[in-house]
This record gives C-alpha cells, structure tokens and sequence, in this order.
C-alpha cells in the first residue's frame, strides 16, 4: 500500500510540474515549483482523507466523511491563488495563475483517490487552455497601453493622436491636464500579436513628445 502512495504523490508532482513549467515559460508569478508543491501537498491531504484514520474505523460511536479534507484543500487553495493577482492602474492580472493554482489543486486530489486517468486527461486540458488555445486568443484579443507624455503645444498632441488612429489604434481614454507643459493620460488598446511591435515603436510615434511612463 505505500508504494501505492507513493505513485500518487509522484504522479501528482509530474502532472503539476507539467502545467508549472507552462507557467514558467510564460513568466507567470506561480512556476515550477508552485505548481508541484500544491499537487503534492493536495495528492497528500486526500491520502490522509481516505487513509489516515483507518485505526479508528469501526471504533463505536466513531465516525468519519472522507470528503471533508478534501473540501477544505478547495477553500484553501484559493487564499493561494488570491496572492497571485495583482491589481494595478485599472487593470487585473494573475486571474489565470490563480485558476492554474486551482485546478492544480483539483489534479493533486484526483491522483490522491487513484483517479490517475481523469488526473492526465485534466492536466492535458489545462494545457491546452494554456498555451494552444492562448496562440489563437493572442489573434483574436487585445491589450491595453497605458501612456502618459508631455508635450509643449496643443498641436502636438493632435499630430500624436492623428498618428495612433491612423495605425488604427483604439484610443480608450484621453485626459490633458495644463501645468507647465500639457500632460496628456492615454489609454489605447492594440491586438495581443501587436504589443510587442508597437512597445518597441512607441517612442517612434511620440517623438514630438516627452514620455513620462509607459506600461
């Protein structure tokens, strides 16, 4: 019966290795290492679930639910995703590290009870969600930039916005406010596959402008 464990917690390690590593590659805030602790460590809570108690199985007036580890390895595994999430100028990020987390969680108890087909079959899904499906989103959606620049002249500034619409960038929000120079607030959303193109023109585009900060 230990070796039987043991496959299970090993299993659990490969399986949230597998979609760890995906999450490295990309640079996520949850990697490698994340990912296996939280399959073990759940592989583990389902073992102890099923199989811990068992010397005190037909004690009289004793009695035991299985699935209540189980249960709370689903709460707690959100407190570990929530730190993953990161909120910052109007937008979310780490929402799909913390589902990664989250159902990593799921495959760890899965091979914990000896589901190691449905524990492959997830993990090949999660996958695929991740990093085949992500190819196709990176067409279709977009991302958004946050500027701010300066400039001198009004004039400007309606050359640089007249520029952007010309590249059919959609300007979401434009704010000016009058200091000493004008300082202009913008947000425009571009297609994913074109991030990295226009990040690297950027300043090509803005060249009649001073740029303050750029995320």
């Amino acid at each position: 019966m230990d070796w039987d464990y043991i496959i299970r917690l090993l299993l659990a390690a490969v399986l949230g290795g597998v979609i760890g590593l995906e999450r490295e590659y990309h640079a996520k805030e949850a990697g490698f290492r994340t990912h296996v602790l939280v399959a073990v460590g759940s592989a583990l809570f389902m073992l102890i679930s099923q199989y811990g108690f068992d010397a005190f199985l037909g004690v009289k007036s004793v009695s035991f639910d299985p699935s209540r580890i189980a249960s709370q390895v689903v709460t707690g595994i959100g407190f570990i995703g929530a730190g993953t999430i990161i909120f910052q100028k109007k937008f979310i990020r780490g929402l799909t590290t913390a589902a990664g987390i989250w159902v990593t969680g799921a495959i760890g108890l899965a091979c914990g009870c000896g589901m190691y087909f449905i524990a492959a079959v997830t993990t090949a899904i999660v996958i695929i969600v991740l990093s085949t499906i992500n190819y196709f989103l990176k067409k279709l959606t977009f991302r958004h930039i946050s500027i701010v620049f300066s400039c001198s002249e009004q004039t400007q500034i309606e050359k640089i916005l007249n520029n952007l619409k010309t590249d059919n960038i959609v300007i979401k929000e434009c704010s000016i406010e009058k200091q000493s120079n004008y300082i202009v607030s913008l947000e425009i959303r571009t297609k994913r596959y074109k991030y990295n193109t226009l990040i690297s023109e950027i300043y090509d585009k803005f060249s009649q402008a001073e740029i303050i900060s750029l995320e």
